[in-house]
């Protein structure tokens, strides 16, 4: 399909330059009653814009789907220290305060603090980096990383409620700069 966009685009924008620069090469069947030949440079432009336009819904739906499998890797529940033991609960019910325990293979629930133990964990999702980094007391973790190996189990503390994590705040940024509209001064809207 695309082979045959542009040769249909280039041959209509190569016929425009012949008939604007010699238009005696053209047949006089072609040429209007003032020695005019046609040209076809808008509908050339037409169609480059709509090819544009389908690449650009093209890349933004890829860009949606990566959002929504970033934000898939969260796990949906925490397990909180209670005083009678442990509970599983959903995210929206965690609060500023509450202390979470994270298990070896177990996905971070929120970004917080470590209050206890020390583990290593796969931030590779969030840096880039490749190799898994210590962490220990008082060192700050995040979202949806993986915890690998856990020499005591931690307790972690949130700091804040879940939904103000990193990866969310990077799925909204994304999701933000892919809607944003140019103006015509060059600006974003």
């Amino acid at each position: 399909m695309w082979t045959l966009i542009a040769l249909g685009t280039g041959a209509a924008y190569l016929f425009s330059i012949v008939s604007l620069l010699f238009p005696g090469l053209l047949p006089a069947q072609m040429q209007d009653g003032m020695g005019m030949t046609p040209m076809y440079f808008e509908t050339t432009a037409v169609i480059l814009v709509l090819i544009g336009q389908v690449m650009d819904l093209a890349a933004r739906e890829r860009t949606g789907d990566a959002i929504r499998a970033l934000m898939d890797l969260a796990p949906k529940t925490a397990r909180r220290v209670t005083d009678s033991g442990e509970e599983d609960v959903p995210l929206d019910q965690l609060r500023s305060g509450d202390v979470l325990r994270v298990r070896p293979g177990e996905s971070i629930a929120v970004d917080d603090v470590v209050t206890g133990g020390r583990s290593s964990v796969d931030e590779s999702m969030i840096t880039g980096e490749p190799v898994p980094v210590e962490k220990v007391e008082a060192e700050t973790v995040t979202c949806a990383v993986l915890c690998l190996c856990c020499r005591r189990v931690g307790h972690r503390q949130c700091p804040a409620p879940a939904g103000s994590q990193a990866l969310t705040g990077a799925a909204h940024s994304v999701y933000a700069c892919r809607r944003a509209v140019l103006r015509p001064t060059g600006g974003i809207i």
